[in-house]
C-alpha cells in the first residue's frame, strides 16, 4: 500500500475493529516503550496461547495481578548468575552433543552427502532448554545419536543427499508437537474459534493436554521437594530455573508454595509458563539458528572471517567452556548474529491493543484497536518506503529521535546501508572493531516491558550454538536445490530448505596453536 499505516477488517483478529498494520519501526518502538499506558498485549495472545497455556504471562495483560506475581518469580531465571552458572553450561552441552552427532552423520554419509539440520537444530535447542528449566535430560540428541548405531541407519540417499532413520524419541516430543500443532492451527486459521472448538470436541487438545500436565507437574513436585530439603541452606549452586523461582518463592514468602494453589507457584501458573517457555525458548531459536548457518554456508568468506574471529578469541581448536565463551567479547560473532536476525525475520510481527483512545501517526484510534506491529522488513529494508513527517509522530518519539541524533553524531564510522538484501555482518562492526548494535535500527524482539522475555537467553542460545559449531566444522556451499530461502510461517517464520553438510576444520600443530585448513 505505500504507507507505514494501513486497516485492515480481519475478522479473526476483531469483529468489532479494524486491524491496524503498523511497519514505521521507530513508530512502532515509541508505542511499545513510552506508551505503555495507551497500548497492551492483544486479546488475540490469549485467544491464542489460552489454547494450550492460558495462565502463560505471553497471554496476559501488563495490569493483571498474575502476570506481575509469575514475571516477578521468573526474572530470576535473566540474572548474569542465572545466564552463566546454568543456562550458558546447557547451550554448550547440547551444542558439543550436536556435534558429536553431526560427525557420526557425516562419517555414515562418507562426507560427500549433505543431509536435513532443521529438526536436529530443533531438538537440539529443546534439549537445552529442557534441561535449563526443568533440571532433567529430556535425551532427545541421545535418542537420536543411538539410532545411528542401530541397523539400516539411512532411510533413503541420492541427488547429493541423505536421509537418516528416524528414531524413538521420548513421548513429551510427540505431545509438545501436538500441542503446538493445535497452536499452529489457531494462529493461522480464519476463525480461532472454529479450530479452537473442533480440537476441543475431537478430544486432540485434552488428551496432549494431560499428558503434558502429567510430565510437568511431575518435574514441578520434585522441584518443589529438593527446594524444601535444601531451604535453610545459604548457599546453593543454581541448578535449573524451576529451582530458581522455587528458592525465590520461599524467600519472599518465608514458606513453601501450595501445590494446588491459585498464585504464581502454583503448579497451574508453574506449568502453563513452563509450557511457554519450553515452546518459545526452542521453536524461534532453532529457527534463527537454522537461518544463520544458511547465510554462512551460502556465504564462506563471512564463514571464514567468523572461523578466525573464533579461533584468535580462544587460542584454542577444542571448543571453549560455557563459562569462557559466555565472557569473551567477539564482535563477529555479534556481528554474524545481528544480520541473521536482520534478514531472517524469525518473529517479524508482534500484537497489541489500544487501551484507550490514543493518536498513531496523527490519526485518533479508538480503544480496542487491534495493531499489528511489523518489527522486522519494510523500515530497514526497503530505503524508497515512504517516510512518515516529523509533525505526525507523538512528542515522545520527536524527543527520543533528538536525543538518539545526539548522541550518535560523533561517532566516525558510518554504518553500511548499501544493498540491504545482502547478508553482510561487517555492516554493524565500527571501525575501531567494535560490535555497534545501533548500526541499523531493529527489533527483532520487540521492544519495552513487553518485548521478548527470553531475549538474553535466546541470543546467548545462538551464541553458545554458533561458536561451537563453526570452530568444529566447515560447512561448503550446497548446490541451488539443497540451498533453497524458501519458507513456512507459523508460531515462527523458518526455512523449508536447510541441509548441512558439516566437515570437520579444526586441528592442533605441534607447537600448540592452531592450524586450519584454507584459513
Amino acid at each position: 500500500m505505500g504507507s507505514p499505516l494501513i486497516q485492515l477488517f480481519v475478522p479473526s483478529f476483531s469483529t468489532t475493529h479494524p486491524t491496524l498494520v503498523l511497519a514505521d519501526l521507530r513508530e512502532i518502538e515509541d508505542v511499545v516503550t513510552r506508551r505503555v499506558g495507551e497500548v497492551d498485549r492483544a486479546d488475540t495472545m490469549h485467544t491464542w496461547f489460552g489454547l494450550v497455556a492460558p495462565r502463560a504471562t505471553i497471554g496476559l495483560k501488563s495490569e493483571d495481578k498474575a502476570f506481575k506475581e509469575q514475571r516477578r518469580l521468573w526474572n530470576v531465571v535473566l540474572s548474569p548468575q542465572f545466564l552463566e552458572g546454568v543456562a550458558a553450561e546447557r547451550f554448550r552441552e547440547v551444542a558439543v552433543k550436536l556435534a558429536d552427532m553431526w560427525e557420526r552423520k557425516s562419517r555414515i554419509a562418507s562426507q560427500e552427502l549433505a543431509f536435513r539440520g532443521q529438526d536436529d537444530i530443533r531438538i537440539a535447542t529443546l534439549d537445552g532448554i529442557w534441561k535449563m528449566n526443568v533440571g532433567s535430560q529430556l535425551g532427545l540428541l541421545d535418542a537420536r545419536t543411538e539410532r545411528l548405531d542401530q541397523p539400516n541407519p539411512i532411510k533413503k540417499s541420492g541427488n547429493g543427499k541423505v536421509d537418516f532413520s528416524n528414531a524413538v524419541l521420548p513421548e513429551f516430543y510427540s505431545i509438545l508437537g501436538t500441542l503446538l500443532m493445535c497452536l499452529d492451527w489457531v494462529m493461522q486459521g480464519i476463525s480461532p474459534r472454529m479450530y479452537t472448538l473442533f480440537f476441543t470436541t475431537t478430544g486432540i487438545l485434552q488428551r496432549g493436554t494431560k499428558k503434558k500436565d502429567d510430565v510437568l507437574t511431575h518435574c514441578i513436585a520434585a522441584s518443589r521437594e529438593r527446594v524444601k530439603r535444601n531451604h535453610v541452606r545459604e548457599h546453593i549452586a543454581a541448578t535449573c530455573s524451576l529451582d530458581e523461582v522455587m528458592r525465590k518463592d520461599w524467600l519472599l514468602n518465608s514458606k513453601a508454595s501450595e501445590a494446588n494453589g491459585n498464585g504464581a507457584s502454583g503448579d497451574a501458573a508453574l506449568t502453563d509458563e513452563l509450557l511457554e517457555l519450553l515452546i518459545t525458548g526452542h521453536e524461534t531459536t532453532a529457527s534463527s539458528i537454522a537461518w544463520a548457518l544458511k547465510y554462512l554456508t551460502d556465504h564462506p568468506e563471512v564463514q571464514s572471517q567468523l572461523r578466525v574471529s573464533l579461533y584468535a578469541a580462544f587460542q584454542t581448536s577444542t571448543p571453549p567452556s560455557a563459562k569462557e565463551i559466555y565472557a569473551t567479547s567477539i564482535p563477529y560473532l555479534d556481528a554474524v548474529i545481528a544480520e541473521s536476525l536482520r534478514l531472517s525475520l524469525t518473529g517479524p510481527v508482534s500484537f497489541r491493543q489500544t487501551l484507550e483512545r490514543c493518536d498513531i501517526l496523527g490519526h485518533s484510534i479508538p480503544a480496542g484497536t487491534p495493531i499489528v506491529l511489523v518489527t522486522a522488513g519494510p523500515s530497514y529494508d526497503s530505503p524508497d518506503m515512504p517516510i512518515a513527517p516529523e509533525y505526525v509522530r507523538s512528542k515522545t518519539s520527536q524527543a527520543s529521535y533528538l536525543r538518539k541524533h545526539a548522541t550518535h553524531s560523533n561517532l566516525k564510522a558510518t554504518p553500511l546501508i548499501a544493498n540491504l538484501q545482502a547478508f553482510n555482518p561487517s555492516r554493524w562492526i565500527r571501525e575501531d572493531g567494535t560490535f555497534d548494535q545501533d548500526s541499523i535500527h531493529m527489533l527483532p524482539f520487540s521492544a519495552g516491558p513487553r518485548g521478548c522475555f527470553g531475549k538474553k537467553i535466546a541470543l546467548l542460545e545462538m551464541k553458545m550454538m554458533l561458536a561451537v559449531l563453526i570452530m568444529r566444522f566447515e560447512f561448503p556451499r550446497l548446490r541451488k536445490g539443497l540451498s533453497g530461502y524458501g519458507a513456512v510461517d507459523g508460531l515462527t517464520r523458518r526455512p523449508t530448505c536447510f541441509y548441512v553438510q558439516p566437515r570437520e576444520v579444526g586441528m592442533r600443530g605441534k607447537d600448540g596453536g592452531v592450524a586450519m585448513e584454507g584459513v
